[in-house]
């Protein structure tokens, strides 16, 4: 029988100035730590700064390893990096066995927090509502990306895939993997309960700003638009097309109580006139990390992740050298180093939000969902927004499935997201651009060895 890694470990132990730290059962009474609304506020804040560590989405699941997975960067002969871009998951197995249990541990404290918190303690009005439906949101969150790294090609279970715990409750006893549609039932129940409890209660609907410091910043939390936005990417994922399609359009048309769009395709310009490369007006959830800066050093202006020597690849194969689409006028630089120089992204100078979903692949969902109509009118928003040439927009699948991920590619670069697009379309290698003619296409990663006995 497999063992579920997380019987394994309890939850990790850590400090960072006033973040909550959460100790392994025992060593501090539930008492201390959820006695107090701002106890149970700390707990939550420190979900998040778990899930920012560069082991997940800090680095590893938005531009580091899960882009070598996609093909995006180029890579030194017989490294880490190498081996994830051909899909050799074996060469890795430390790195993929941290992911899986680092995104389980931070699924245990959010059952801490769940089975822990309770609405006597939560006195403001709409907190307790608030911090149970972001927490099952961030839950749901975190099992659909276990799916989509371990699970199956959706639509494809055939070709293999793990099973895998959906771990509702706090517990030291083993959790079996379940069938796959029991597993999608549970991810839609958490999330329909989310969008329940946050939809009467969530600041970013009315667009009013709130005095409670906790409640600030709705984008870089797992907010109402959030969880729809994750609806929508959900839906999609299990081919619930008309679902996937409501989901999306509700968060396009998100407008405040004053009729102003909460989401603004347009905001681009605006923004990337400011340097903000990252478009934070279009991020519908991100994270806080406030150490982007360092990073952007580390791994972008220092060379180590970069695309050829000069912009020819980029520019031509990515971009197709239109001269007037803002990503490919101001998203790359090229960086002169001691021996060498290198074309890198500039998408995280300046910044201070990693992007996880954004308005555009929104309405990349709404096009690939909607009527044909519709689809065109999206498409053409989309279009303008970037500032590329109108075009008819394919009506037969596969085309129209070819040219949504042309653009999902250039929009989407650095962020983690088009590896998952690819599974969803079980591209083969000549789709994949920038393949090493040496990949054998695997979109599974393998479990941890402790999870096959």
């Amino acid at each position: 029988m497999r063992r579920f890694y997380l019987s394994l470990m309890l939850l990790v132990s850590f400090s960072c100035q006033n973040w909550l730290s959460v100790y392994p059962s025992g060593e501090m009474p539930v008492e201390e730590q959820f006695g107090s609304e701002q106890g149970v506020k700390d707990a939550l804040a420190g979900v998040y700064v778990l899930v920012k560590d560069p082991s997940l989405y800090g680095a590893a699941l938005s531009f580091t390893y899960i882009e070598n997975m996609a093909s995006l960067w180029d890579v030194t002969s017989s490294s880490m990096e190498e081996s994830f871009g051909v899909h050799n998951y074996q060469e890795v197995t430390s790195v993929v066995d941290n992911i899986y249990g680092k995104l389980y541990n931070a699924i245990a404290n959010v059952n801490n927090i769940l089975e822990h918190m309770d609405s006597s303690v939560l006195q403001t009005p709409g907190m307790y509502e608030i911090i149970r439906g972001e927490s099952l949101a961030l839950r749901a969150f975190l099992h659909f990306d276990l799916m989509r790294l371990f699970g199956p090609v959706p639509q494809h279970e055939d070709l293999g895939g793990a099973k895998l715990p959906y771990v509702k409750v706090l517990s030291k006893e083993t959790k079996l993997p379940i069938p796959w549609d029991e597993y999608k039932d549970l991810l839609k129940a958490d999330l329909l309960e989310a969008e329940n409890l946050l939809k009467d209660y969530d600041p970013i609907i009315s667009g009013k700003s709130s005095e409670d410091e906790f409640l600030l910043n709705r984008t870089c939390r797992m907010n109402y638009y959030a969880v729809k936005a994750l609806e929508a990417r959900v839906y999609l994922w299990y081919g619930e097309n008309d679902a996937a399609y409501n989901a999306a359009i509700e968060v396009i048309n998100a407008c405040d109580e004053e009729g102003n769009k909460i989401f603004d395709i347009a905001s681009i310009k605006d923004a990337f006139s400011t340097s903000d490369y990252t478009i934070v007006p279009e991020q519908i959830f991100g994270l806080y990390d406030h150490q982007l800066t360092d990073k952007y050093t580390t791994y972008f202006s220092n060379g180590t992740l970069y695309k050829g020597n000069d912009s020819k690849e980029i520019m031509s194969d990515l971009y197709g050298n239109t001269g007037t689409d803002l990503r490919e006028l101001n998203l790359w630089e090229l960086q002169v180093l001691i021996n060498d120089e290198r074309y890198t992204l500039k998408k995280y100078d300046k910044a201070k939000q990693l992007p996880l979903i954004r308005l555009s692949e929104l309405y990349f969902i709404a096009i690939e969902t909607a009527p044909a109509e519709q689809a065109q009118s999206l498409w053409d928003s989309f279009l303008e927004s970037r500032v590329l040439s109108l075009e008819e927009l394919p009506v037969e699948s596969k085309a129209k499935s070819e040219k949504i991920l042309q653009e999902f590619r250039k929009e989407f670069y650095g962020e983690g997201q088009l590896f998952y697009m690819y599974k969803r379309y079980n591209s083969p290698r000549e789709d994949i651009l920038f393949a090493d003619p040496r990949l054998v296409v695997n979109y599974i990663l393998p479990l941890p060895k402790t999870e096959l006995k």
